[in-house]
């Protein structure tokens, strides 16, 4: 989900969206724009820039299918002085679920998958027979555990409502075992070289947290639906986006590593600090070296674009659109299902400004919020 780039923003992280409006010092503007909202923009980002929270951005507004405002601020390398350019590329991180989600609609259109099927019909690991979870209010270092007791589906996966978990980010006891699975190594870098199917074996060896559909975490769900897109196509994941999405958009810089024709314009990589001021991450944590392919093609958060693709994407969100009155990739129906709340009771309460959000549709709905005042 979006949120996922709150706390480990790339360069320019929001700025990689066409989601994020635009800062200041280079910029291009349209006349039908109101001036006096795009000014206060400006002044807000270029602040954070200059004040060291952000070390560069990029920022984007698309109004009636047309670029009105674009333009960067910053640094896409600070130690090297190497200043945010338009073509800017970034690391994208969670931004990449909304993308696997679209591809598990478009391929549940063709009929290759079916959000309701039992997931371990195309990943024997989440067999239900095998699986555990843990049952509520008992010793969180030692908990009781139970069967599963319903399938898990693609729906509770594109939900966040598996009952999965994130081994780089939580403390849970499934965490921990979760860790478990995994070397130092392969922690340190994110799991960015660890290829997916051993990344679902080894999301499906701890007890999940709760029993599929009961509440929401933010786990490795993305991750398991891409790869069981893949199972269910024959295709791996990266071909299958290129195919079903990125070469409809035209979403020419857009895929799971930097080519080298490309290398200088992909952004360095910073963290946010306590104070909120900016800091270099180390290489080996820039989720990781996007400038070589790796085996670890993950849905959940591998790609890396730039404004002006992602300004295509969500476009298509909006649209179901290859291109503005081309041909539909996605139905109004389909649509509807990523806008559409798929959180049920207490779980659905949960707002978006306090961190506990929604699911893999409610990002996408959010986006479509954010962008609809400014595209439509």
């Amino acid at each position: 989900m979006l949120r996922g780039l709150a706390s480990r923003a790339c360069l320019g992280a929001a700025a990689a969206s066409a989601v994020s409006l635009r800062v200041g010092s280079d910029c291009s503007r349209s006349s039908d724009t109101t001036e006096d909202r795009l000014a206060s923009l400006d002044t807000w980002f270029r602040t954070q820039v200059k004040s060291g929270v952000l070390p560069g951005a990029q920022l984007l507004v698309i109004k009636g299918g047309k670029e009105v405002y674009n333009g960067v601020e910053g640094y896409a390398d600070v130690e090297a002085k190497k200043p945010m350019t338009r073509d800017q590329i970034f690391r994208i991180y969670s931004m990449s679920k909304p993308v696997t989600a679209s591809l598990a609609l478009i391929l549940a259109e063709k009929g290759i998958v079916n959000l309701d099927e039992d997931v371990a019909e195309y990943l024997p690991c989440f067999d239900q027979r095998k699986m555990r979870v843990i049952v509520p209010g008992g010793d969180p270092e030692n908990p009781e555990t139970e069967p599963l007791k319903a399938p898990l589906t693609l729906r509770h996966l594109l939900s966040h409502t598996s009952g999965l978990t994130y081994a780089i980010f939580g403390d849970t006891f499934s965490d921990k075992k979760l860790r478990e699975q995994f070397t130092p190594a392969e922690l340190t870098n994110w799991l960015s070289a660890v290829p997916n199917s051993r990344m679902c074996e080894a999301a499906a060896a701890p007890p999940l947290l709760f029993q599929p559909g009961k509440h929401f975490h933010y786990g490795l769900s993305s991750d398991v639906v891409g790869h069981v897109l893949e199972v269910a196509s024959g295709t791996s994941l990266d071909t299958l986006m290129q195919r079903e999405i990125f070469e409809p958009l035209e979403m020419v810089d857009t895929g799971f590593y930097c080519p080298p024709e490309k290398a200088h314009r992909l952004a360095a990589c910073y963290n946010a600090q306590p104070g909120f001021r900016s800091a270099l991450l180390p290489p080996n944590r820039c989720a990781v070296n996007k400038l070589e392919k790796s085996v670890g093609l993950h849905g959940g958060g591998g790609l890396v674009s730039t404004a002006q693709d992602y300004a295509k994407f969500c476009r298509f969100l909006l649209t179901g659109e290859a291109t503005p009155g081309g041909t539909v990739l996605l139905s109004p129906a389909s649509l509807e299902a990523m806008r559409r709340n798929e959180l049920t009771g207490d779980i659905a309460s949960a707002s978006y400004d306090k961190g506990a959000v929604s699911n893999i549709f409610l990002d996408l709905s959010y986006i479509f919020i954010k962008l609809h005042p400014f595209i439509t």
